[in-house]
């Protein structure tokens, strides 16, 4: 059975991919590492999800996803036609005013501690996505074995 943790993990970022696309309509995005040679510029990297699992409840999981995000506007920085500090400026300024959710499986959930910084030429972006997995519920034996038979008068 796969881990529950890593299937939220993948479904996650997977969210997070689509929102960053309908936020920044033509630009690609990525989860995995590619080789350099096929990337397609500007892009965004989803790259990383550090997980910390809330106190277990008896029906489901808090499960708080530490998300880090780069956005890169070309392979070599040096090579940007224009203001390679005003196009990051401008990422940033899109991003913290519409990345404010995103949909996990058809249910909105939101985004905080949304934070950029610029370093190097990219923009890093940190957030944190908080989900609630409901638990697998485990039938006893007697359980699987129960029949219901209504009879009509």
């Amino acid at each position: 059975m796969p881990d529950p943790y890593e299937l939220v993990a993948t479904s996650v970022t997977s969210a997070l991919g689509i929102r960053l696309r309908e936020i920044f309509p033509g630009v690609t995005w990525y989860r995995e590492t590619i080789p350099a040679q096929l990337l397609v510029y500007p892009h965004w990297f989803v790259n990383q999800l550090t997980l910390n699992i809330q106190p277990e409840r008896r029906d489901h999981w808090s499960l708080s996803y530490f998300a880090t995000m780069r956005y890169h506007v070309a392979a070599d920085p040096a090579s940007v036609v224009g203001s390679l500090q005003q196009q990051l400026d401008d990422a940033s300024i899109k991003l913290l005013a519409d990345l404010d959710y995103i949909y996990w499986n058809g249910i909105p959930v939101r985004i905080s501690n949304l934070r950029t910084e610029k370093v190097d030429g990219v923009l890093h972006c940190f957030c944190n996505v908080d989900v609630m997995a409901t638990k697998p519920i485990e039938l006893d034996p007697l359980q699987e074995q129960l029949e219901v038979n209504i009879a009509r008068p």
